[in-house]
């Protein structure tokens, strides 16, 4: 993992200002659960609505790459932040988590849900774009 802890690097991301949301472009979420077919809905839905969007304005579409940014943020594999991400909080864990340094730690599922959030925040205000 990187130097700093994930948990430090949350406390330093600014919280949208007033400019930042004014500015902030369309963007659409879509919550999913395993075998619902939300990727493909949000594959059909890129496709229409880059047929209406403007020159140079086109959508994106954002699945398994914000998972591989924070994974690049960790020096971690995917797999283990998907899998911590999902781990249900364990109080004892994290007291004894807390003892085992910043080398080689790894972040919490809370931590790692927290960054997902920012990311997906930074990606809301930048607009045109779609997180399945």
């Amino acid at each position: 993992m990187a130097e700093d802890s994930l948990a430090k690097q949350m406390s330093e991301i600014r919280a949208p200002g007033e400019k930042d949301l004014a500015q902030a472009g369309p963007f659409i979420a879509i919550s999913r659960e395993f075998g619902c077919g939300g990727f493909s809905l949000g594959l059909l839905l890129l496709d229409l609505l880059n047929d209406e969007a403007e020159e140079g304005q086109s959508w994106q579409i954002y699945h398994k790459e914000i998972l591989d940014n924070l994974a690049q943020e960790t020096n971690l594999t995917p797999e283990i932040l998907e899998r911590r991400r999902r781990q249900k909080p364990g109080l004892l864990a994290n007291f004894f988590q807390s003892f085992a340094g910043k080398k080689g730690r790894v972040p919490s599922g809370l931590e790692i849900r927290n960054r997902m959030t920012a990311i997906l925040r930074e990606l809301a205000i930048e607009g045109r774009c779609t997180t399945v």
